[in-house]
């Protein structure tokens, strides 16, 4: 009798560890999500969400004039970002879920800065050229 109740016991554990490891595996809230941006031209942003890579995560978007976009990158042009700038990014899986806010403007270039670059190497050629103009002795 004592082994049949070792043997029940053994199944009965087994049974439990089983149980414990699917439920780690379907049960886990999901991480905090990254938001990456690439200016692809001129006039298109991309924003990247990253986060769990679990087959369950799904990924969707959330901005002005956006209400759940489905998918991990949403495209936008620069007019958009210029008028609303902050977007969600909102990770979930039957768990949990969690969003990260970006603000978009940060993937715009600065305007103004390609005027003073221009400027400030325009006038380092000037000097270089009057500085080699006092060295070089006059032809006669």
């Amino acid at each position: 009798m004592q082994s049949l109740l070792a043997i029940a016991d053994i199944i009965q554990l087994k049974t439990s560890d089983s149980e414990a490891h699917h439920k780690d595996e379907t049960e886990n809230a999901v991480a905090k999500p990254t938001v990456t941006c690439e200016n692809i031209n001129s006039s298109t942003v991309t924003l990247r969400c990253a986060g769990d890579q679990s087959p369950l995560t799904q990924y969707s978007w959330v901005g002005p004039g956006i209400q759940n976009k489905p998918g991990s990158e949403l495209q936008l042009n620069n007019e958009d970002i210029q008028s609303s700038t902050v977007y969600s990014c909102v990770v979930k899986n039957p768990v949990s879920n969690r969003s990260e806010d970006f603000d978009a403007k940060t993937c715009l270039p600065t305007p103004g800065n390609s005027g003073i670059i221009a400027g400030v190497i325009s006038f380092l050629i000037i000097a270089l050229i009057g500085v080699v103009l006092c060295f070089v002795p006059p032809v006669r």
